[in-house]
């Protein structure tokens, strides 16, 4: 190798490096946007995470040795899933469920690599994520109501579903750039405010459209954490009160926009119909609640499950509980495992939004959507939904930042100050 072939190769690499590190912003930018088209598979999620992933390669990313652990638990998880379907005769379609966990597994990496090396990235995934939002909340509106034809595309059993298969999805996939907006209304100027408030509109209207009573649940639930903690740390008087007139306006606003929708019987008949807490496939010895309760002394005579998707076999649906698709799927490791990637990203969560720094608020609106899908799972399985694994690597990413900043470096304050 001659001396000038020698420098070219150094060259070319730092070329690439330089190239990757100004489309990483593009990328990031894109891939969350992409979060928004689920009703297709493979959708454009997966070929702009692929694309991620090469940039982040090829910038060269440093690995936190907190990043480990949900890398530990998450390959155990889907070697657990691997060795469960061994015990099966496994079709294609129980190899591909298992091959995408162990693909959004490494998603939740990625994007705990590029968050954790930079937190400020996270105003990347804000933006992004609120323009994903807004596509599925103006298509979910257009399709409830029929504009445009849009009704078979866009609602399933007449509810809102937007780019969503599904509405029970599309719902809580709403909620954390609903909190994000709500970070702009209590730090913005009057016309930042105005902004955001027409921009947070479509959503709420969404998220209502949806029918979707974990959707409802997790908003009402995500926003009370939200704003307890903004209270909790924010510092001076003005800025809790600006939290606690804002709340009432909140729930005021909510409560007409509720009654506003109520006036269209459409909506109200199925209001009517989906508020109520137990549905009759919920309840009795053979509804979702009662095959969970059937499962669970059952599962613990099968160490390695009953193989991937083989719950729906057994007892004729999944089991609406992604703790118990845990265990019948990815077998005891599978399961304990999963339980405990829940534990332990919830406490890393509840760290990164009590520790102020700059990016605090962000790490707070993270906690408070994460907590509360980590509760949901208990009624849905939200194992394969793309979302929950964005936010675990933000998690894991706002975690592994924090520690690495000293105390005297950190901004004392929030954005609602």
């Amino acid at each position: 190798m001659t001396a000038a072939t020698a420098t070219a190769q150094p060259d070319t690499l730092r070329g690439l490096r330089y190239l990757a590190g100004r489309l990483l912003p593009l990328s990031l930018w894109l891939t969350v946007f992409c979060g928004a088209f689920a009703f297709i598979e493979p959708s454009p999620y997966e070929y702009g995470f692929v694309a991620l992933t090469i940039i982040a390669a090829l910038r060269g990313m440093a690995i936190p040795p907190v990043v480990i652990i949900p890398t530990l638990l998450l390959a155990l998880f889907n070697f657990g899933g691997m060795a469960s379907m061994a015990t099966i005769d496994a079709d294609m379609t129980q190899v591909k469920f298992v091959a995408v966990s162990a693909y959004l597994a490494v998603t939740v990496i990625i994007l705990a690599l590029i968050i954790a090396e930079d937190p400020g990235r996270m105003k990347i995934v804000r933006s992004a994520y609120i323009a994903a939002a807004l596509v599925a909340a103006f298509t979910a509106i257009a399709g409830y109501f029929n504009i445009g034809g849009t009704g078979d595309l866009f609602t399933l059993y007449g509810r809102a579903r937007g780019t969503f298969k599904d509405p029970n999805v599309m719902g809580p996939f709403l909620v954390l750039p609903a909190l994000f907006l709500v970070l702009d209304i209590l730090r913005g100027n009057l016309r930042q405010v105005i902004v955001s408030i027409a921009l947070l509109a479509p959503i709420m209207v969404a998220l209502l459209l949806s029918f979707s009573r974990g959707a409802w649940g997790h908003t009402v639930l995500s926003f009370a954490v939200f704003g307890w903690l903004l209270f909790a740390t924010s510092r001076t008087p003005g800025s809790r009160a600006r939290i606690v007139f804002s709340a009432i306006g909140a729930i005021l606003a909510a409560a007409a926009l509720i009654v506003a929708l109520l006036s269209v019987p459409k909506v109200a008949q199925l209001f009517e119909q989906r508020a109520q807490l137990i549905q009759s496939y919920d309840g009795g010895a053979m509804g979702r609640f009662g095959k969970q309760t059937i499962a669970i002394p059952d599962l613990m005579k099968h160490p390695n499950g009953y193989g991937a998707m083989k719950f729906r076999t057994k007892f004729g649906e999944d089991p609406h509980n992604v703790y118990v698709n845990a265990f019948a799927s990815y077998g005891w490791l599978g399961g304990f495992t999963y339980a405990a990637f829940a534990l332990v990203s919830l406490f890393a969560s509840a760290v990164a939004a009590l520790r102020r720094t700059s990016f605090q608020p962000y790490a707070i609106a993270v906690f408070s959507t994460f907590s509360v899908v980590t509760l949901l799972g208990f009624i849905i399985d939200t194992d394969h939904w793309r979302h929950y694994y964005l936010l675990s690597g933000a998690v894991w990413g706002l975690f592994a930042a924090s520690l690495r900043m000293p105390s005297h470096q950190t901004r004392t304050g929030t954005y609602a100050e």
